[in-house]
Formats: C-alpha cells, sequence, structure tokens
C-alpha cells in the first residue's frame, strides 16, 4: 500500500496513517471556514467597492459554496458506503468468533489456536467499532453542518472539529 507523507503521523515508534476520508473532512471544513469568512468581509466591505465588483465576488463565492457542497455530498455518501462496510465487517467476524468457539467447543480445533484466533479477531473487531464510532460521528458533523450559507453576526462560524478524535495507530517496523 502507498500512503501521503501528509497523512502520517509520528509517535515515538508509532507511525498513525490518517484515513483519506478523514483528511477530507478536515480539508472540506477549512474550505467551508475560508469562504465563510470571504463571504462575511464581503458583506461588510460591500458599502466600498463597486456594485459589479460586488457581484462578481458574490458570484464566485457562490460558486464555491456550491462547489464544496457537491463535495459535501460525495463525502457524505462515501462515508455511508464505508460505514455499511465496517458493518457488514463486524457481523462476519462475530459470526467467525461464534463458528470458532463451536469449533473449539466440539474439539475440532486445540484451545491455543482458539485463544490465539480469538484474541486476533476481538483486535480487528475493535478497531472495527471504533472506526464504526469515527464514521458515525463524522456522518453526524457532516449532515449538522452542512449549511454553507454565512452566518449571521450573532453566529459564530462553524469549524468541524471531532469532539474526540479515534485515530487507530498501526505499528510499523522497518527493516533496513
Amino acid at each position: 500500500m502507498r500512503y501521503e507523507a501528509s497523512k502520517a503521523n509520528y509517535n515515538q515508534d508509532v507511525v498513525i496513517i490518517t484515513s483519506s476520508w478523514r483528511s477530507q473532512i478536515e480539508s472540506l471544513s477549512n474550505e467551508k471556514k475560508t469562504v465563510l469568512k470571504r463571504s462575511l468581509a464581503l458583506e461588510e466591505f460591500k458599502e466600498e467597492m463597486t456594485q459589479k465588483n460586488y457581484e462578481d465576488f458574490r458570484t464566485k463565492f457562490e460558486n464555491e459554496r456550491k462547489s464544496l457542497t457537491n463535495r459535501e455530498q460525495q463525502l457524505l455518501e462515501t462515508l455511508d458506503r464505508r460505514l455499511k462496510e465496517v458493518e457488514t465487517q463486524l457481523k462476519e467476524i462475530s459470526e467467525f468468533i461464534v463458528n470458532l468457539k463451536i469449533s473449539w467447543h466440539m474439539g475440532d480445533i486445540d484451545e491455543d489456536i482458539y485463544q490465539h484466533s480469538n484474541t486476533s479477531l476481538q483486535v480487528i473487531s475493535d478497531r472495527l467499532h471504533l472506526e464504526e464510532d469515527d464514521l458515525r460521528f463524522a456522518l453526524n458533523e457532516l449532515s449538522d453542518k452542512s449549511s454553507l450559507s454565512p452566518p449571521t453576526h450573532s453566529q459564530s462560524l462553524p469549524i468541524s472539529k471531532p469532539k474526540q478524535q479515534v485515530d487507530v495507530p498501526i505499528k510499523l517496523h522497518l527493516i533496513e
């Protein structure tokens, strides 16, 4: 597999690879924030420019908002597809763990194989549950903040930051 260097974070001897969808959410959030700030600034300085300049900038910012809305919708669909994949994988792992336990109980496999396999499957299941929670949180965040209209002066600019960052570290041992 190939990963972009910008998606890798280093914490002592652990490399944490940020998922592409999480990077997309962060990028989209930053772009939305920028467009909203520009729109507010345009409204604030409307009187200091010609009507044509104002209309040109307003049209430009509106087109940027539409583009971001389309990208956001595509990202929501991608996250929804990934969530369904994770849910399917969790169901399959759960069924496999049950079959493994039955095989062990019947004596088809010995206890060491059962324990090792069960532990490995639990680790995978735990990681998938973390990803499932993270995906649900991201879907909720994107759905709640899908409006790209400029906020009123009494509102603050929305900044989409997860309340809880869930990175599942993957240890990579580099061989020279």
